[in-house]
């Protein structure tokens, strides 16, 4: 709703509510087919799965249209689970508590856990969550500053290549 708010200029909840719904309509039976995937992304996802490494989705993003693109890219016997707020009920309220619950739920070792995300705001949720985290330069907003743009990963090949150097170490 922030975002609306600040896009369209208002801040009367009828009209963004309204937005809201339109947006969703729409994203939800069209709008995701529009997902770019970057390069090189593809060939890691193979590259992790074959190395044997569990892969799972921590988002903000609805359910809903994350499952639709996950299922439109065939990504969906790459990934294991996607969690994200509304996955739960009641919806969780952060990603740092979607992070625990998909650890805990999936009976995963914190240990052997790395989140990957290209926001700031992901490395605070796997801080909160007590799990490691690499911070990627491709992704949403690849010009948000971060606490850690030195450590940042440039490529999917770079990612591939450091997690499976760790994984065989």
């Amino acid at each position: 709703m922030e975002t609306l708010s600040v896009l369209s200029g208002t801040s009367d909840k009828d009209v963004l509510n309204k937005l809201a719904e339109e947006f969703k309509s729409h994203y939800d039976t069209f709008g995701y087919k529009k997902t770019i995937v970057f390069p090189g992304i593809n060939e890691m996802l193979s590259r992790f799965k074959d190395s044997g490494l569990h892969l799972y989705i921590a988002t903000n993003k609805r359910i809903f249209p994350t499952t639709k693109i996950i299922n439109y890219l065939k990504w969906n016997e790459i990934f294991e689970g996607i969690f994200s707020l509304d996955s739960y009920l009641p919806s969780a309220s952060s990603k740092s508590e979607v992070l625990s619950k998909l650890v805990e739920g999936n009976n995963l070792k914190k240990g052997n856990v790395v989140y990957i995300g290209d926001r700031e705001e992901d490395n605070l949720a796997a801080i909160a969550s007590n799990i490691p985290f690499l911070m990627v330069s491709w992704g949403y907003d690849g010009a948000e500053e971060s606490s850690i743009d030195k450590d940042k990963i440039n490529t999917p090949s770079d990612l591939c290549s450091q997690l499976l150097v760790n994984k065989l170490n």
